[in-house]
């Protein structure tokens, strides 16, 4: 009798005790907070593998774009140097060809010069020699008499033209324009005085005057070439410097 009463109460308080927890279960779950479910393109994105992509791809568009403007720059970089090098290279060579025709005017002087001090020796006297010989060696003093004229014409009528040139192409340097002005004087001087010694030792016979007498005016004037040259190699230097740091 004891013994059926017991199993009728037991399985009235499993029944209370089931009943007890689901509903325990049913207040958690009312409790925790539910999460949205999250699409599946933020789920891929939030994976490690999503990460990876989202760099490649980033890092992709930022390296092209950088790239692509530094090439850029590198491009008009290098038009602007191929500019400059080609607009310094004209420059180069214009002052060169300046130079060239300077010293082509002044060699044809100090030469000129030098066949007039040789006409100061007795041996280019006509009247040292036979009647037959004297017409020959009278064409030959005249044309370097000629010579000589033409050369000094030269000189006088472009040497002024030749100042300007090479100040633009040195800049005005003021090293260059002093040993070119003391260049040109000693020019003038030297063929001024072999003129003045043909002329009073080769035709008036002035034994006074030795045939040596200009030479120290010669050595003058080598001298002021070898300083010019010296003032326009450094001027150059400079310019080159400061064509270097415009690029």
């Amino acid at each position: 009798m004891n013994e059926s009463n017991d199993q009728h109460h037991e399985p009235q308080e499993l029944k209370h005790y089931l009943a007890f927890v689901e509903l325990l279960r049913h207040t958690l779950a009312a409790s925790t907070p539910k999460q949205t479910p999250r699409p599946r393109w933020q789920v891929i994105l939030e994976s490690t593998g999503g990460t990876a992509l989202i760099t490649v791809i980033v890092g992709g568009i930022v390296a092209g774009t950088v790239g692509q403007y530094l090439t850029y720059r590198y491009q008009q970089s290098l038009r602007q140097r191929e500019v400059a090098t080609a607009t310094y290279e004209a420059y180069l060579k214009r002052a060169d060809e300046t130079i060239t025709h300077s010293f082509s005017l002044i060699g044809q002087v100090m030469s000129a010069s030098d066949d007039m001090i040789r006409l100061a020796y007795p041996i280019w006297n006509p009247e040292r020699y036979p009647l037959s010989t004297r017409p020959r060696i009278i064409a030959d003093r005249t044309k370097l008499i000629e010579g000589f004229r033409e050369a000094r014409h030269s000189w006088a009528k472009e040497r002024d033209q030749q100042t300007l040139l090479l100040q633009f192409h040195h800049n005005a340097d003021p090293e260059v324009a002093k040993t070119w002005n003391n260049l040109q004087n000693s020019v003038t001087a030297y063929s001024d005085c072999a003129n003045q010694l043909f002329w009073r030792r080769g035709v008036r016979e002035e034994r006074s005057l030795s045939v040596v007498s200009c030479i120290g005016e010669r050595q003058v004037l080598l001298t002021n070439i070898d300083r010019f040259t010296l003032a326009r190699i450094v001027a150059a230097r400079k310019q080159a410097s400061l064509a270097m740091q415009e690029k």
